[in-house]
């Protein structure tokens, strides 16, 4: 990159950062404060947009450490260093998407930061910005449980969209129905869990899925542990095949991955999400969570479609607890299929936190469980 482009795109990252802060001034003249504020909003974006790309920078180096520590099969990564290795690859490619709009469509550039502001790097947000993400992500978790209920009661009632088979449709939004009136009137994960998990179980051996899966995993077998750090292998979009429309944009909601897609785009960015899980999950019931600090707790419970950051550690380190808890039980004996089976303890714990004030951050979803 020609150091005038770079300097360029500098400038215009800062200046479109600025003026998103500065849009909407508390009083006073909204132009005028604007203008005054700018250069100070300029200097510390410029100066937030150089601490971004020093910290991802440092990752990029201590993520190839990570991996080069790994030796032999066997070796447990620890949750921190899971993590740093997702946000690392996440990171890297929202800073080439965000360069590839500004050289594309540099015009559309300051519309692109403010319509999603998840599109920066995680390297690049502050204290404040991440604790307004997680609020977000958890304000989009409560939303898409409830939405994802009135579209089940609208197909169950023969309307709601388009469908080539109608008649069938209804009826399965109808057992749906049943399902959901059933989980939400359980008042234990455990309980709940019991509805939905049929839908976790080990494809039929028959089954395309089931021969893909089979296939990854021997593939997987042949490559040495150092090649299977961090890799994505495309398991958890398989298992997520079948899988209706309404339930898979809910849990890319829920993730916080919303936005008009396709469906094969939303089976990718749920799958990848489940793919994490399973290893993150392997790592923490090995290292156990009494070394995690709040941030880390905080990372994993919106992960997994509860918490928020109004909820104290020990309520954040309780609640991942049964999380665990409640997957290891399950996964003994091979009769759930991993991927499937996060899914719907996801559906389960999120049903669960809606109706839970600090957990869903709202009032009126509560009162609407009692």
């Amino acid at each position: 990159m020609q150091r005038s482009t770079l300097v360029a795109f500098i400038t215009w990252s800062a200046v479109a950062a600025a003026g998103i802060e500065a849009a909407v001034p508390a009083t006073g003249n909204p132009l005028g404060n604007a203008l005054k504020d700018m250069p100070g909003q300029v200097k510390r974006s410029i100066r937030q947009f150089r601490t971004g790309c020093g910290v991802m920078w440092q990752n990029g180096k201590d993520a190839r450490a990570i991996k080069r520590t790994v030796q032999h099969d066997g070796h447990q990564l620890s949750y921190a260093d899971l993590l740093l290795l997702r946000r690392d690859k996440e990171d890297f490619a929202k800073f080439l998407q965000a360069g590839f709009v500004w050289f594309a469509v540099p015009e559309l550039f300051p519309f692109y930061l403010i319509s999603f502001p998840r599109s920066a790097p995680s390297a690049f947000e502050s204290d404040e910005q991440r604790a307004k993400k997680r609020a977000t992500l958890v304000r989009m978790r409560t939303r898409g449980a409830l939405d994802f209920l009135t579209t089940l009661e609208e197909q169950a009632a023969g309307g709601g969209g388009i469908s080539f088979r109608p008649a069938l449709r209804t009826t399965a939004a109808i057992a749906s129905c049943e399902l959901a009136e059933q989980l939400l009137q359980s008042r234990s994960v455990s309980q709940a869990l019991v509805y939905v998990q049929s839908s976790a179980a080990t494809p039929d051996p028959k089954a395309k899925a089931f021969k893909a899966l089979q296939r990854i995993t021997k593939a997987e077998e042949r490559r040495s542990p150092k090649q299977r750090v961090g890799r994505i292998t495309g398991a958890g979009k398989i298992a997520l095949d079948g899988l209706s429309q309404p339930a898979l944009k809910t849990g890319c909601t829920i993730i916080g991955s919303s936005g008009p897609k396709l469906g094969m785009m939303r089976r990718g960015a749920l799958g990848k999400h489940l793919e994490n899980l399973v290893v993150e999950d392997s790592a923490l019931a090995a290292q156990g969570l009494e070394t995690l600090s709040r941030d880390e707790l905080l990372e994993a419970c919106i992960d997994r479609g509860f918490g928020s950051i109004r909820m104290s550690e020990p309520r954040l380190r309780k609640l991942l607890k049964e999380w665990l808890d409640v997957g290891a039980a399950r996964e003994v004996g091979g009769a759930y299929e991993p991927h499937r089976l996060r899914l719907a303890m996801m559906a389960t714990f999120a049903a669960g936190a809606v109706r839970r004030e600090e957990d869903s951050m709202s009032v009126l979803p509560r009162l609407a469980y009692a």
